[in-house]
């Protein structure tokens, strides 16, 4: 199996990884600490999925592993979970010591206990099994305490302990994306304690972590509408509010197609916030420009898929925002106008004469407006 294994990292990782790989484990001997890759990485090791991000393990004190290997340039360190950034041969990769932690209340962020444990109490704080597999990187040797292997051939996802979701929450949000990316599926404890957790979802919400909900979104929606539709269809909104989300994929898909916005920055807002504006009276073409130039095309697509002043912002994006005159304030000072707030009271005149005239103006004929309806 190590044999097999080894060539397969042979395909998936560059020469130049694997000579790094090299000089790390003789700079982890000489300190008689270990190094692995543990999670992510190896499960797309063992699917023949690409990987792209490095990260490593050790087993011990990552800092003190970092700070004493020379081809290690830190870049930073998060002293209060051990974890150390560094550049190594052109690589940016991620240090992270083996610790224990716990969970003072649902879906807050963990405290760390303890830096430096063994390999086998690190892993209990895995997510699934699936992401609990070792793998030495000094001889390739797979270390499967959960029976990970064998739940990745299945396509299962089997989380570590029952009180996993009630830890972290977000796990169920990370559980849907492998759903959707590698056709996993919850085993049946793990989705009796996915519907036990969902039903104390309000009571445990206090100490829930936003960051960490806002984070997992990001990667989850990257999947578009299949995503979003499926956390409103398995109640996953449960993790961060009470009442179902009513704006509808499609609406969204409008809003990031019209709008040139990411469709999952704009579910991930429409799932986590609510959405209000002052009120407005468009009586003209230019009450429209005036209302929503102060907006970024983001918020604009906002209230498009919130069906708010959905007509008006339509106009606005596609007839109105782009709408510029020729004439300057330097030009008005040329033809004799005195310099100071008067200047811009008459570019504002022009411009809201431009857009409500529908009239696109030459040079000339702006100059004409201006001489007409203003003295020097």
């Amino acid at each position: 199996m190590n044999n097999n294994f080894k060539k397969i990292i042979e395909t998936k990782l560059s020469s130049d990884v694997l000579n790094l790989i090299s000089e790390l484990n003789f700079c982890a001997q000489k300190l008689n600490l270990r190094l692995y890759f543990v999670g992510g990485i190896v499960r797309d090791l063992i699917m023949g999925v690409d990987v792209s991000d490095i990260d490593i393990l050790v087993e011990g004190s990552a800092i003190e592993f970092c700070s004493s290997c020379d081809i290690c340039q830190i870049l930073s360190i998060h002293k209060d979970f051990g974890t150390v950034k560094c550049k190594v041969r052109g690589y940016d990769i991620d240090f992270a010591s083996t610790r224990c932690e716990s969970y003072p209340q649902s879906g807050c962020l963990p405290e760390v206990n303890q830096i430096g444990v063994s390999l086998d109490e690190d892993i209990k704080r895995r997510d699934f099994t699936v992401n609990a597999i070792a793998l030495s990187l000094d001889n390739f040797e797979l270390i499967d305490y959960f029976c990970g292997m064998s739940d990745i051939q299945n396509k299962t996802l089997k989380i570590l302990h029952k009180d996993s979701f009630i830890d972290d929450p977000t796990r169920i949000l990370r559980g849907l994306d492998f759903s959707i990316r590698f056709g996993f599926e919850f085993d049946k404890i793990t989705k009796s304690a996915l519907v036990s957790y969902l039903e104390q979802a309000p009571r445990l919400r206090e100490g829930l972590s936003l960051s960490r909900v806002e984070l997992t979104l990001d990667k989850v929606l990257s999947n578009n509408d299949v995503a979003y539709n499926k956390i409103i269809e398995n109640k996953y909104y449960k993790i961060f509010r009470d009442d179902v989300p009513s704006i509808s994929s499609a609406k969204i898909l409008d809003a990031s197609n019209i709008f040139s916005q990411p469709f999952s920055h704009i579910a991930k807002f429409l799932l986590l916030n609510s959405f209000s504006v002052p009120e407005a009276d468009f009586k003209s073409d230019y009450d429209i420009y005036l209302f929503f130039k102060k907006y970024s095309d983001f918020e604009l697509a906002l209230f498009y898929a919130f069906d708010v002043y959905s007509n008006q912002v339509l106009k606005y994006y596609s007839d109105l925002k782009d709408i510029a005159l020729i004439l300057s304030g330097a030009d008005l000072i040329a033809l004799g106008f005195e310099q100071g707030k008067r200047i811009g009271e008459i570019l504002d005149k022009l411009l809201e004469y431009r857009i409500n005239s529908k009239n696109i103006l030459t040079k000339d004929e702006e100059i004409a407006f201006v001489i007409d309806n203003f003295k020097k």
